[in-house]
Formats: C-alpha cells, structure tokens, sequence
C-alpha cells in the first residue's frame, strides 16, 4: 500500500532463489500500479455466456490529459467444483479486456432449476498502471571510497573520502577513535574539491594531541544515497601508529599478464616484511607473496604474477613486526584495463588462463607440426586436455612454446 509522495520500495538484491545480482547486470523491474478495488459476487449463475463488460463514466483523462481506458476484468474461480462450465477459464489475473462483442468471465449450463450455489467472483479496478524500467546495478554510483592517507605526522592524520554526487553531503556521517584514547582531536579540519562533478572529495584532517606508537586509529563512514534511500555503504577503516613511515604509499598497476605493487619506507625498524594480499570484490583477502623487509629508505616493486580473472582486485600490505599485531597498509584498488586478448599457461596444472573478453581461438601443434587440438576459450581457467609433452599454442599471430610435464 503506497502513501501519497515519493515511496521507496526496498530491494535485498538477490534474484527469486536468493542469489544475489552480479554489479553490472541488466535488471528489467516492472511496476504494477492498482487502484480503487471493486468485487462484483453473484451467485447462481444461469447461462452468463456474454460475460461482463465495465464502463468508465469519469473521470475519463489522467492528469497529464491521457485517456484513462475501461477497466479490465479480473477473476478467480479455482475453489469451485465444477469448472468445465467455464468459456474462458476459471482463473485471470493478468485481466480480460472486453471487445464490442463479447465480454468477459462467460459462463455456460449451470442449471436451470436455480438451485446451483456456486458463486463467481469478477473484480476491476478504477485505473491500473504498469510502468517497465532498467536498474542499474553499479554500486559505485551510491557508494563513498575512504582511505586513510597517514597515521601520524606535522598534518595530522588524514582521511581522504570520495563520493558518487548523488550522495548529498549530509548523509555521509563518520567518526575516528583512538586505542588507548586521546591521541587525536575529534574536530576535523575538512577541505573540499569539486573540479569531478561527479565525484566531489573531502579532506578530513585530525588534530594530533600526543605522540604514541602502538596507538591504533578507526575510521567509520557510512553515507546513504538521495536517489535511493535503502543504499547505504557502510565502511571501517584502521592503522597502527608504528615504527615505520611509508616515503610513498602503496601503488599498483596492471599489466597484460601481472599486477604490480610498489611502495616506499622512509623509517623502518624492526619489521621483519612484508605479506602482499589480494582480494576480489565481496571476497577475504588472501597472501600472495612474502617480501622481506630491507630496511630505511627502501624502494620495494614486487609482481602477482597470477591474478585471477576479474575486473578489478583489491590490495594490501600487512607489516609484520615480531611480538606484535600484524597491522596492514592502505587498501588499492586495481581496475582490468582494455587489452588484447591474450593468455597465461601453468605448465604444472596444465591449465590455460584466458584474458579476453571475446572467445579466444587457440591451437595446440606437435613439433613436428601436426595440429591434436583447438578450442573456442571465454574468459577463465581452462585445463589442456594434452598428455605431457613439447607443445606449440597458436592463437592468431601469437604462438608460445610450452612444456607440460
């Protein structure tokens, strides 16, 4: 039942079986709009093989001047026990439009001593609306994206958010703690820049009162959507004051067949390295690779060399120190560029991972020559259905020689 305004009807997300709906995909909602319920009960019905046809007397315009047709016809008679009497079924709830010659919800043979009890039931309503849209699943277009750019320094600790324009400012709230308390002030000094209209940003900037290590700092943010109240993005964030002090944060880049990290130390004192994790969207970050920590003033580049297929990946660092908590570095997110197609081979799975958005047509050759196999590839892992031995892989101008032991 909707109140008169702007109502909000709240979605979980998930398809009919509960699985949830992909970012991206294309949702076709269609909205259903009844009005003024009218029942029309007869009992005993005698030979109704005209049906009935309802008129529209006023109003006969919609507010927008647009006609307002006669109504539909809707029934259900499924409870009762003698259905072959039915013309044109016993059950219409998608709604029978009468024509000029015959109407709707006819009935034939159902006695002539007026003494049957059975009853249809007919309903309408005064006006009906059906309205067809697109949704667009894109949950960055309600989200806001934080990072805390510095624990401690001469600044301040700084919070950097970004936000989709329809998030009006005033529904982002947020709030920063310190464990054990009293490390920063709880007023922030905040500096906005708007040159994205579509992604304003703001700097918030915490007063540091004491110096401490060992102190962790939380930042919880949660916006709510103007477009769409019932999309919230909720986020908490943390770091440990350390021993160490990052000359450049961490930065990644994607290349044909490997990400890469890199990240810098000004100070960096007992920290035995560095575990390089990934994750994907909606997944738990996992270890990559273990990097041994260098010492001060170091330069660190370090390759995933197998990421998995996806649009995006997420990285972090968790800085090991002996004896205490492990504590990580800021989260980057890594975006699949637009690249040729291409392919990875993992000689010991015999496994072939496929990078292309189109199917890849790949050809597997003896040495000698002789083709044994070919395959239209999607996007994804594939294994190689090849006994061990020397192969040469083809697809278009590309050619690798591989060996499956």
């Amino acid at each position: 039942n909707l109140s008169a305004g702007v109502n909000c009807i709240p979605w979980d997300g998930t398809d009919g079986n509960g699985t949830p709906v992909a970012n991206g995909s294309m949702v076709n909602a269609q909205l259903q709009l009844f009005t003024g319920l009218t029942h029309l009960p007869l009992v005993d019905v005698e030979h109704h093989n005209n049906g009935f046809r309802v008129f529209l007397v006023r109003p006969t315009t919609l507010p927008n001047s647009n006609p307002i047709p006669n109504p539909k016809i809707y029934w259900d008679d499924q409870l009762l026990n003698d259905p072959g009497n039915s013309l044109d079924g016993v059950q219409n709830l998608a709604g029978c439009t009468p024509t000029l010659v015959q109407g709707c919800h006819r009935w034939q043979n159902r006695g002539t001593n007026n003494a049957n009890p059975e009853v249809i039931n007919t309903w309408w309503y005064t006006n009906t609306e059906e309205h067809t849209f697109v949704l667009d699943i894109d949950p960055n277009k309600w989200r806001v994206f934080s990072e805390i750019l510095n624990c401690t320094g001469s600044n301040g600790v700084q919070v950097r958010l970004r936000w989709w324009h329809e998030i009006p400012w005033s529904s982002i709230s947020y709030n920063i703690t310190t464990s054990p308390p009293g490390l920063l002030g709880s007023t922030p000094t905040i500096t906005f820049n708007n040159t994205d209209p579509n992604w304003p940003e703001a700097l918030l900037t915490f007063p540091v009162n004491t110096s401490a290590t060992g102190v962790t700092i939380t930042f919880n943010v949660t916006s709510v959507s103007a477009k769409y109240p019932y999309c919230q993005d909720q986020a908490t964030l943390s770091c440990t004051v350390l021993p160490v002090v990052w000359a450049s944060q961490l930065e990644g880049k994607v290349f044909a067949t490997y990400n890469e990290l890199s990240w810098a130390t000004a100070v960096e004192e007992g920290l035995t390295g560095y575990w390089v994790e990934r994750s994907l969207p909606g997944e738990s970050f996992v270890p990559v690779r273990f990097v041994p920590a260098q010492g001060p003033a170091s330069f660190y580049r370090v390759r995933d060399e197998l990421p998995p297929p996806a649009e995006r990946w997420f990285y972090r660092l968790r800085v090991e120190e002996p004896g205490a908590s492990p504590v990580y570095s800021r989260t980057v997110e890594l975006l699949a560029q637009a690249q040729t197609p291409h392919w990875h081979v993992d000689p010991g799975q015999h496994t072939l991972q496929v990078f292309s958005d189109e199917p890849l047509h790949v050809e597997a050759y003896t040495l000698l020559g002789q083709q044994i196999w070919q395959a239209e590839l999607g996007r994804g892992t594939h294994t190689l259905p090849l006994p061990s031995g020397v192969y040469i892989l083809r697809s278009g101008e590309k050619t690798q020689r591989v060996f499956l032991p």
